[in-house]
């Protein structure tokens, strides 16, 4: 199993067949993920308890762009909405609805988890009370999308 960052970082010499994206975060994230591993060869299942993918992205028109780039590609792509993993074996997932019905296994050589990410605040904590004016934006103050990190950044400049 692998976060999208262990994915990202590993280079684009990353190899697998199957894989399962699972978003529990709605952001465009898990839908570039997906992107990556189909355009390296991968058949992908996106697995989402949201109603749809990419939700918190379908009014900047994302969802559907990335869709049909990776129809372009030849890609295939099965999305499950409303569904979540219940658990994680060796060569395989148990997908299961999120409100009801059986779960299913799903095989798989690569799992992908897409989530809200932990405060990255370490710069912050190391300079508190060694500079005068000092503020905590972005991924620093908890894990928030590139829109809201640049409102906070402008914010805290402001104030200089």
């Amino acid at each position: 199993m692998l976060s999208s960052h262990d994915l990202l970082m590993a280079g684009r010499n990353w190899q697998t067949r199957n894989a399962v994206v699972v978003d529990d975060s709605g952001h465009y994230e898990a839908l570039g993920v997906a992107e990556q591993l189909v355009s390296e060869g991968a058949d992908v299942t996106f697995v989402t308890p949201f109603k749809q993918i990419g939700f918190k992205v379908e009014s900047a028109l994302m969802v559907e762009t990335v869709l049909e780039r990776i129809a372009a590609a030849a890609g295939r792509i099965t999305v499950l909405t409303r569904h979540r993993v219940r658990a994680v074996h060796s060569d395989t997932v148990e997908i299961a609805p999120t409100y009801a019905g059986p779960s299913r296994a799903q095989q798989c050589d690569t799992v992908v988890m897409v989530t809200p990410n932990a405060p990255m605040r370490d710069l912050y904590d190391e300079l508190a009370g060694q500079v005068q004016t000092l503020a905590i934006v972005g991924d620093a103050n908890s894990p928030r999308n590139l829109q809201k990190a640049v409102y906070e950044g402008h914010v805290a400049a402001r104030c200089i």
